[in-house]
């Protein structure tokens, strides 16, 4: 799917992309204002190709200050692509999603990638996703642009062969990260645990990152599953998921 356009909305959903060699879902856009709806999907095993190519969804905003993209993407199932299962690349303009209740398991590299570039502005919020057994970071979220923020609340993270959250932020800019207590209103209730050769939140951005009302696999949770400065306290008692 490419627009270079004034505008383009989709919808897409209720189907099976599976098999495929160069990714299951891309969409590129070079200018105008793109609406994408995407849910209730069955995208999965598109591998076999070039290896940056499996993936599962690849959303991509490309040249244009102009650009305007919203997404949500709602209760879809991305599991054993051979690359990102997610992977949003946005180098400039406006880039805003929402991702709801998807379950997404078991890909090559990253559940999700997300990567704000040059004069990008990246808004987004996670909500009650299930994000497990990768076989690298369960997200990973890098900003090297103007202006980032990203909210988690009621996600599940756990048992990626990686970290299960690594943040950066190498090009400075304004970035909110916010997993329970920052400034973006998230309440927390994640649940993050069990990523085994990495951290459970690896924080390279050198600045302070709140992570409160979450749970770590243990309680109290063990300082030793974090990188950088991460405000997990207080933390529950139990698995809110």
């Amino acid at each position: 799917l490419y627009n270079s356009g004034d505008s383009f909305d989709l919808t897409v959903r209720d189907n099976t992309i599976t098999g495929n060699q160069a990714g299951g879902m891309d969409y590129h856009s070079d200018y105008g204002a793109t609406t994408l709806a995407i849910s209730d999907n069955i995208i999965s095993s598109n591998s076999g190709g070039a290896i940056s190519d499996d993936f599962g969804i690849r959303i991509e905003q490309d040249s244009s200050v102009s650009n305007t993209l919203t997404l949500t993407l709602t209760n879809n199932l991305i599991e054993n692509n051979g690359y990102n299962g997610v992977w949003f690349d946005n180098r400039d303009g406006e880039f805003t999603a929402s991702l709801t209740g998807n379950s997404i398991a078991g890909n090559g590299l990253n559940g999700i990638y997300m990567v704000n570039r040059t004069t990008g502005v990246l808004t987004a919020g996670l909500y009650n996703n299930t994000i497990t057994q990768n076989t690298d970071r369960g997200v990973w979220i890098s900003n090297s642009a103007t202006w980032i923020n990203v909210l988690f609340e009621d996600n599940t993270i756990a048992m990626n062969t990686g970290d299960g959250i690594e943040l950066d932020s190498a090009g400075g800019g304004v970035f909110e990260f916010d997993l329970g207590g920052g400034a973006l209103g998230s309440a927390g209730l994640n649940s993050i645990f069990d990523n085994s050769s990495g951290f459970d939140i690896d924080n390279d951005t050198g600045a302070d990152i709140r992570a409160e009302n979450n749970w770590w696999g243990v309680s109290p949770p063990n300082p030793a599953r974090f990188l950088g400065s991460v405000d997990f306290n207080p933390s529950l008692l139990s698995d809110p998921n």
